[in-house]
């Protein structure tokens, strides 16, 4: 039977890896590479905003042409919308 009291060497050797000192190689190599995974998550969330330029035009519905132009718009609108998910 095992006796279960005793400790194991496979537990001596964890903790002396825990209490070992970090060369300064190493800890240069790991906060590189942290650096570098921030900046990479930095990068990828920056927002690209192109500014739509106002056409000035103002939509009045008092007759045909207020309403076929409100349709104009609507038009553009859902052309520059697949234009920019397509690319």
């Amino acid at each position: 039977m095992e006796n279960l009291n005793e400790p194991k060497q496979e537990v001596l050797n964890e903790s002396t890896i825990l209490e070992a000192k970090l060369q300064r190689r190493s800890f240069l190599r790991y906060a590189g590479a942290g650096a570098a995974v921030v900046a990479l998550t930095a990068a990828g969330c920056r927002k690209d905003r192109v500014a739509i330029p106002n056409m000035g035009a103002t939509l009045d519905f008092k007759d045909d042409v207020g309403v076929l132009n409100y349709a104009y718009a609507l038009e553009q609108l859902e052309a520059a919308f697949y234009i920019k998910v397509a690319s």
